[in-house]
């Protein structure tokens, strides 16, 4: 019984481990996407001192 639950322990450790591995991989990824689509719309009218969110960049930046 007792190298059970340590089993059911350790297993949960190792689960918790893989699930804030992952939420720091999916961050990583967010940045990354997010760095990259600054970088395009710097580059369609932002150094111009155009100012728009992410929601109406189509729309009126990208023109």
């Amino acid at each position: 019984m007792e190298e059970m639950r340590s089993l059911v322990e350790n297993l949960s450790v190792q689960m918790g481990q893989i699930a804030t591995d992952l939420k720091l991989h999916m961050n990583q990824q967010i940045l990354a996407l997010y760095g990259k689509r600054s970088s395009l719309q710097r580059t369609a009218g932002f150094s111009k001192g155009t100012r728009c969110r992410y929601s109406d960049f189509e729309k009126s930046c990208g023109e």
